[in-house]
C-alpha cells in the first residue's frame, strides 16, 4: 500500500496563440517533477479517452463583471451548494473523497463555501492555516501572477480534502514573453492559474 497519494490541480490556459507548445511542455515538466497520482485538469478539449473510476464532476461558471450581484449568479451558487450538500446523501461515502479543480467559487462574491459537518476539510486551511487573502493558496491571483497584473479579478482557491500542500507553477517560462492589452511586455507562465499540489498520508 502506498505511503502517500499526490493530487495536482491545474487550470490550463486556453489561449492557444500564446506559446502553447512551450506552455504544455512546462506543464508536462511540472507533472514529471512532482509525479502526482491524480491530476485535475480544467479548460481542456474533449479527452481522447475517459476512464472514470467512482468520480463525479461539477461546474460553477466563473463570474464576469456583469454577474456581480446578479440574481442569476446567486441562484447558480445556491444550486451548487444544494448539489454539494447532497453528495453524502446520494453516495455511501465509506471511502475517502477529494473534491478538487476549478470550482469558480469566490468567497467575496458567493460567501464562504460551507463545508458542513460531513467530514469535508479545506486542505489549505487545514495544513497551512490562515483565513482570507493572507492565508494564501490562491491559484488565480492578479497580484502575484505577472500574467494577470492590471486585471481587477477575484482570486480562487482549490478546495480538496487532507500531509502537505503547496503552490506550484509560479515561475515564468525562460525566454517566453507576450504583449498584454496595454502593449506592455509580460512574462508567460505555464498557465494563468497557479497549481496546487496536495500530498495526503495515512493517519498514524
Amino acid at each position: 500500500m502506498a505511503s502517500s497519494i499526490k493530487f495536482l490541480t491545474y487550470n490550463v490556459w486556453s489561449c492557444e496563440h500564446v506559446a502553447v507548445y512551450r506552455r504544455i511542455r512546462a506543464i508536462c515538466g511540472i507533472i514529471e517533477r512532482h509525479d502526482p497520482d491524480v491530476i485535475f485538469l480544467q479548460v481542456t478539449r474533449r479527452p481522447p479517452f475517459t476512464a472514470r473510476l467512482r468520480a463525479a464532476t461539477c461546474n460553477l461558471a466563473g463570474p464576469t463583471p456583469s454577474d456581480i450581484g446578479a440574481v442569476h449568479r446567486r441562484a447558480t451558487a445556491r444550486a451548487f451548494l444544494v448539489h454539494f450538500d447532497a453528495v453524502p446523501r446520494m453516495f455511501e461515502l465509506d471511502e475517502n473523497v477529494v473534491l478538487g479543480g476549478d470550482l469558480g467559487w469566490d468567497d467575496d462574491l458567493d460567501g464562504p463555501l460551507r463545508l458542513g459537518d460531513n467530514g469535508w476539510v479545506d486542505a489549505w486551511r487545514e495544513l497551512r492555516g490562515g483565513d482570507g487573502d493572507e492565508g494564501g493558496g490562491w491559484t488565480y491571483d492578479a497580484v502575484a501572477n505577472p500574467m494577470l497584473r492590471g486585471l481587477n479579478l477575484p482570486v480562487e482557491r482549490r478546495r480538496p480534502r487532507t500531509g502537505s500542500i503547496e503552490v506550484v507553477g509560479t515561475e515564468p517560462i525562460p525566454g517566453v514573453t507576450r504583449f498584454d492589452d496595454k502593449g506592455g511586455v509580460v512574462p508567460v507562465l505555464p498557465s494563468h492559474h497557479f497549481d496546487l499540489l496536495l500530498t495526503i498520508s495515512p493517519k498514524a
